[in-house]
């Protein structure tokens, strides 16, 4: 559609200055013929009676805070969930938590597999008492293999190369922008 979108408001100017040399009603008629063909879509499609109220509560909040988690919510993760994880674990507890680390007490009986209930995306890396445990994924969520004991295991993001790639890009295109931008600036001063 973007192309078609482009060529069509280019043609449509084009038409217009053609139009516009003829001085005729044309334009105008044209203009109004338009509006007209087109009214029925000028009204809503569906209309919702809810107040602020309904919308800032209970399930209709909660939908709207879903909404686009299908966006981000990772290849691996085969089904989108319904409701919030838990913190906690069945066989231990979260110690602490940010945006990428998190601290987990565990209990563990016997060799365990745990799913942790964070999304899974290369670069996170968990380890107990220093010791690297490797992660995978699993239903979309981080997933370790972890022997038995009292102890805690540590979750951290990482950069991985593509990230720093990016970022480095990012941060590279910013400073050209910024350095541009004010080349410019200083050329229509001295003008």
């Amino acid at each position: 559609m973007s192309p078609a979108v482009f060529i069509f408001s280019l043609a449509s100017g084009g038409l217009v200055l053609s139009l516009r040399r003829t001085k005729t009603i044309l334009p105008f008629a044209l203009l109004v013929g338009v509006i007209l063909f087109n009214f029925s879509y000028f009204r809503e499609d569906i209309w919702y009676k809810y107040t602020d109220q309904d919308l800032l509560s209970g399930d209709l909040w909660v939908g709207q805070t879903r909404a686009s988690m299908g966006d981000y919510w990772p290849n691996y993760g085969k089904v989108m969930p319904v409701n919030f994880a838990d913190e906690n674990l069945e066989s231990g507890k979260l110690v602490e938590k940010d945006s990428n680390s998190a601290l987990y007490e565990l209990s563990i009986k016997e060799e365990t597999e745990i799913m942790f209930p964070i999304n899974y995306f290369p670069g996170w890396e968990a380890s107990i008492g220093g010791q690297k445990v490797s992660t995978y994924h699993k239903e979309g969520l981080i997933t370790s293999l972890v022997p038995a004991g009292d102890y805690m295991v540590s979750l951290n993001f990482k950069n991985t190369f593509v990230r720093t790639i990016g970022n480095t890009l990012s941060v590279i295109s910013l400073g050209v922008w910024i350095y541009l931008y004010k080349k410019f600036k200083n050329k229509k001063i001295k003008k």
